[in-house]
Formats: structure tokens, C-alpha cells, sequence
């Protein structure tokens, strides 16, 4: 589906609790997206 609408699909190797075990990955993908969204809006 996300590929579908375009959407950008970051993979990280982890269990299902990723946020825990690789924090870093899953801040740098918010950091991302906050930053390219508000360039989308324009």
C-alpha cells in the first residue's frame, strides 16, 4: 500500500519494536519526514 501512494519506505533490521532497538533509524526517518513535509505543502 505505502508503495502504492508514493510513499518512501525506509527498512531496518529489528523485531517489531523498532523504535526501541534502533532509535537512532527511527528518528532520522521523523527528522526526514518533518522535513520534506513542510516543502510538500507549498
Amino acid at each position: 500500500m505505502a508503495t502504492r501512494i508514493g510513499a518512501a519506505i525506509t527498512e531496518v533490521p529489528g523485531s517489531y519494536a523498532v523504535f526501541m532497538t534502533q532509535p537512532r533509524a527511527v528518528a532520522e526517518v521523523i527528522d526526514r519526514a518533518a522535513r520534506t513535509a513542510g516543502g510538500a505543502a507549498r
